[in-house]
């Protein structure tokens, strides 16, 4: 167990990272009153509970901004209707068996696909997304639900962690706050590591604060027994004294996603879509208000009357007047389209901060048709435009992810028949993850497959004017080439030695026909010079053969 004194130095370090976060918190609070329901308020002490924000909106244009990027990213990168990773051998023993390496491997993907999809990882992902797109930061936390035999997920509200980076900037440490009930504690941890007033409540429905601690073991100095890499340390809020668990895992159990990096530094995602145009959320809904207002105004007009009158405003009804008294209807006009301009400019500056035009490539100045040529051109500044949250959101929210899934996957003993050459294989190999999704397969495309079908358009036209270029086109292994990166079945694509067979039963078969078509041809030679020389040919001769006739049958 860790020492008194050593909990007291977390302890002060979470403060710390506390006061630094204030001033983000104000920003999201912010963000979150235009986005919707999604983050609720922000609690204002550690016990309590989160609520729905104060969500009183006239111009929703960020909250469906914000949902159709989430859309976009889910469908694009990590869409459960999709096959959207693969493992792969990186580096094997120099005596390791190729084929059984990517053999273990593709059981641990097919494990892997079928836990996320018993799993809650989707809607998690998601919650992530747009998470790190409105605020800027996002992060989920991973653990097994032994009972089921499935990973579980959870979402990190902002409100709730407070991670702390390494000297490479890279989010390493997370402190993170954890509401439970009595019941709930007792069963994580158990009554001999609870604080006392805790065990004693009768209040079974209070949340009490936990604080878990997750650093690399190589950048603490905490003693902590085990042999996994990573520092996992539990401690109630009622108790300064000692933790309740401490362990080392394996694995890092969590990931977090920043839009952007502060160039000097720190832990928080910065100039993320919601926090671009919060000034233009603000705006455009004061503006709605204004033209509420003033369209109402325009369209009801006002009346005016004399003090103390009363008007019988009813249809058919009858006001009496004494001298001197009048009312009548006042008719407001006005000018409102420089008020629509303003809205619209504001409403455009949340969609370009959102990218959701990038997403919305086939609707985009729906006034008009646009050619095949045209979305393409479109898809691919979508996707060039995109390329490095795409990376972002693969080294940040994806590897960690499949670092942690493989390892469970390895120790959870449900990958059926395994043979010896497969573990054996499983020794010092180092594999990867490649990412077969839309998203990715568009920009291997665009950056891979583009610039040699360019080159291939340019050889061709080439060619007009000097065939013999077309000699230096591999063609076997430029349809390998689109093969790979659009990502297509395996079963489509025969292998180059039966392309080579197949080529040459081809060429076997057209040579014997031209041998044939040559025969028939001086046979048919033949026939003609001798009914040209006007006699019948000898019988028993290749040309009695040819003509079907001899000195005896004429």
């Amino acid at each position: 167990m860790i020492s008194k004194e050593e909990l007291q130095e977390l302890k002060d370090e979470l403060q710390e990272l506390k006061s630094s976060k204030q001033s983000f918190e104000t920003q999201w609070k912010e963000i979150a009153k235009y986005i919707g329901l999604a983050y609720g308020s922000w609690p204002k002490t550690d016990g309590d509970k989160i609520t729905a924000p104060d969500y009183r909106l006239t111009d929703v244009t960020a909250s469906v901004a914000s949902d159709t990027l989430a859309n976009g990213v889910e469908g694009y990168a990590c869409s459960s209707s999709l096959q959207w990773f693969d493992y792969a051998p990186e580096k094997l023993r120099e005596d390791a068996d190729d084929k059984a390496a990517k053999s273990i491997l593709e059981k641990a993907k097919t494990v892997a696909y079928k836990w996320l999809q018993k799993s809650n990882y989707y809607p998690v992902f998601r919650a992530v997304v747009r998470s790190g797109c409105d605020l800027g930061t996002g992060g989920y936390y991973f653990a097994m639900d032994r009972k089921r035999g499935i990973p579980k997920f959870k979402a990190l509200h902002l409100a709730d962690i407070w991670p702390k980076p390494d000297e490479y900037g890279d989010l390493t440490t997370l402190y993170r706050r954890i509401n439970l009930t009595r019941k709930e504690a007792i069963k994580i941890f158990g009554e001999d590591n609870l604080p006392e007033e805790l065990i004693k409540s009768n209040e079974q429905r209070k949340k009490y604060t936990f604080y878990q601690y997750l650093a690399p073991v190589e950048n603490s100095d905490l003693e902590v027994k085990g042999d996994g890499d990573y520092l996992s340390i539990y401690w109630c809020d009622l108790d300064d004294n000692r933790t309740c668990k401490e362990e080392r895992l394996d694995v890092k159990p969590f990931a977090i996603f920043r839009w952007e990096e502060m160039v000097v530094g720190g832990e928080w995602g910065v100039d993320s879509p919601g926090q671009l145009s919060l000034p233009a959320m603000s705006f455009v809904n004061i503006l709605m208000e204004d033209m509420i207002q003033l369209s109402e105004l325009v369209a009801k007009g006002h009346w005016k009357k004399t003090k103390g009158l009363k008007v019988n405003f009813r249809a058919g009804g009858v006001t009496e007047l004494e001298n001197g008294q009048d009312f009548a209807f006042q008719q407001a006009t006005g000018d409102l389209s420089w008020l629509a301009e303003h809205i619209n400019y504001y409403r455009g500056v949340i969609n370009e901060c959102y990218k959701t035009n990038l997403f919305l490539t086939l609707t985009m100045n729906i006034d008009r048709t646009k050619t095949a040529t045209e979305v393409a051109g479109l898809t691919q500044e979508r996707e060039t435009l995109m390329q490095s949250f795409w990376s972002r959101l693969s080294n940040q929210l994806f590897e960690p992810l499949h670092e942690w899934l493989f390892r469970e996957i390895m120790v959870s003993g449900q990958i059926e028949d395994i043979t010896q050459e497969e573990l054996e294989a499983l020794k010092d190999m180092e594999w990867k993850i490649d990412y077969v999704s839309p998203a990715y397969m568009a920009q291997s495309r665009s950056f891979e497959l583009g610039p040699t079908l360019q080159w291939l358009s340019d050889i061709l036209q080439l060619s007009q004017f000097f065939p013999t270029v077309l000699d230096k086109i591999n063609i076997d292994a430029l349809v390998n080439l689109d093969h790979s990166v659009r990502n297509a079945k395996n079963e489509v694509l025969i292998s180059d030695d039966d392309a080579r067979k197949a080529r040459e039963i081809r060429a076997r078969i057209e040579a014997q026909a031209n041998q044939t078509a040559l025969q028939q041809e001086a046979l048919g030679n033949v026939a003609d010079a001798y009914q040209k020389l006007g006699k019948a040919p000898e019988a028993g001769s290749l040309a009695e053969t040819v003509t079907g006739q001899s000195k005896e049958s004429a």
